[in-house]
This record gives C-alpha cells, sequence and structure tokens, in this order.
C-alpha cells in the first residue's frame, strides 16, 4: 500500500462522522396527553380545557427533552413534530400545555373539522387513516434526503397502520396502485385519497427520499404483540416512557439523564 493511500485512509479515519438530521414525530392525544375520548364526558370536556388542565403522559416529557440534548451534543438539533386529529379550535390550549411543560417543537398539525362539515363531508370527521397520512406527505416535502424520522404514536386507534404505511411510501416499497388498494380497504375517504394520490407525482420527481428510522407506539390498549409484530421489525412497542426512554438510550437517541429523569419522576409520583 502507498503511503499516500494510508495517509488518506487515516484522514477519513480521523474525520468525525457527519450525523444526519433527525425529526421526531408525536401524536398528541394518548401518546403525549392523557385523553379520555372514550368517554362523552371526557370528550366534551375538552374544547372547555385550558392548558394548565391537561396532563402529559407520566415520562413522555422527560423523554423529548433527552432527545434535545443528545442530538444537541452530536451538533444535530432534533426537530420536534405534532400531529393531532383534534380540531384547531384546542390549539391555543395545547400550545399553553406544552410551554408549560418547556417542550421545545417546530410545529402542530390540527384537524380542519370545520371544513368538512361546511362542505357537507361527514363521513370525513371521523378519518384518521387519510388525515394523518396526507399531513405526513405534506411535511415530508420539507425534510431533506438525508433525515431520519422516528415516529411515535400508541395503538388506540391508527397510528402504526399509517406510520408503517408512510414509511413504505417512503421507501418506494409500495407504489401509487398498492396504496389505492390499501386506502379502499381501509374505507379512507374519497377526499383523502384524492389528495394522497396527488403526493405520488412530487415522489416521482424528488428521487430518493429521507427515510423512517423506526416507529414507536405506545400500547394504550394493549395490543397483543403479534398484532404489532406482522407490521415488521422497524415498528417496536412499549407499555411506558420508563421503557421508551431505555430504548431510545440504547440506540443512542436519548441521553443516560433522560432514564435518570423518568425513574425519578416514577418514584415521586410525577409526570
Amino acid at each position: 500500500m502507498s503511503p499516500l493511500r494510508l495517509r488518506r485512509r487515516r484522514t477519513a479515519a480521523a474525520a468525525p462522522a457527519v450525523r444526519p438530521p433527525v425529526v421526531c414525530r408525536w401524536d398528541l392525544d394518548k401518546t403525549y396527553l392523557v385523553s379520555h375520548f372514550e368517554s362523552l364526558r371526557g370528550l366534551l370536556a375538552v374544547p372547555f380545557e385550558k392548558g394548565a388542565d391537561k396532563v402529559a403522559l407520566p415520562g413522555v416529557t422527560a423523554v423529548i427533552k433527552g432527545l434535545h440534548r443528545a442530538e444537541e451534543l452530536r451538533g444535530v438539533r432534533a426537530r420536534v413534530f405534532f400531529l393531532s386529529a383534534s380540531p384547531p379550535q384546542i390549539g391555543a390550549a395545547i400550545r399553553e400545555k406544552l410551554e408549560i411543560d418547556g417542550i421545545r417543537y417546530e410545529g402542530i398539525t390540527f384537524k380542519n373539522q370545520v371544513a368538512h362539515l361546511v362542505r357537507g363531508r361527514f363521513d370525513a370527521l371521523r378519518e384518521q387513516i387519510g388525515y394523518k397520512l396526507d399531513q405526513l406527505l405534506i411535511s415530508a416535502r420539507s425534510m431533506s434526503s438525508d433525515t431520519i424520522e422516528y415516529l411515535f404514536g400508541d395503538d388506540w386507534e391508527s397510528d402504526p397502520f399509517v406510520y408503517s404505511l408512510y414509511a413504505d411510501v417512503l421507501s418506494g416499497r409500495v407504489g401509487k396502485e398498492e396504496v389505492g388498494v390499501v386506502l379502499a380497504r381501509a374505507r379512507v375517504h374519497r377526499h383523502y385519497v384524492a389528495r394522497i394520490m396527488g403526493h405520488f407525482e412530487w415522489l416521482a420527481e424528488a428521487g430518493p427520499r429521507h427515510r423512517v428510522g423506526e416507529i414507536f407506539i405506545l400500547r394504550q390498549r394493549r395490543a397483543p404483540a403479534f398484532e404489532l409484530e406482522g407490521l415488521g421489525p422497524r415498528l417496536a412497542w412499549f407499555d411506558n416512557y420508563f421503557e421508551c426512554s431505555l430504548a431510545l438510550y440504547v440506540r443512542a437517541l436519548v441521553d443516560l439523564e433522560a432514564v435518570i429523569r423518568r425513574v425519578e419522576q416514577a418514584l415521586r409520583g410525577r409526570s
């Protein structure tokens, strides 16, 4: 081996590794906030709640702050986004709650239910799959090709399915025709089907896209493991945010302080 070639190898080995940008997407209801949508009383109380009335799930704030600290130590900022199927009318209370918790984030997306009502799209009011997939693809347009996304949701409704489908669309594993069949079988409202199909022209022109690194699902209804395993090894589930913090620490996504703080909070009985 020539001295020049050896010297080049040593220089390359000594150069610090460049870490790709990190984006973390969080579902709000039942993944960040304690929500009681299964009861009429809990549902009716939501529009009247203030930020101070809302309760974060135990440990979630420690995990998000740990993501920020760990990434900043590596010179890369972890960008956090929230995606909610709740209407924008409760946005002020949500933002107030995040400010109280000291959570830094890039943006929040709410579902415009009023627009569906005005246009008579009553079937779209309860639509989750189409709405979330459309919003994820809209946001994907602003991401650089080297970005790695980590998605956080729960098993109460459709997060495992939507996130997995989104990851497959980004990777090119499924195409326009296949997605159309899947959306039809899932009975997604035609309004959202049309919007989602419109994204494929951009996907074809944009070329290689960023990827979903992993999907983390909080088991709220304790879905059987085999239901989640069917979605592939990219999806990991946890039963509380202590388990989540350990999983993220092993993957070098949070610092040790995030794990320690979660233990301290559990001992104090705090969220």
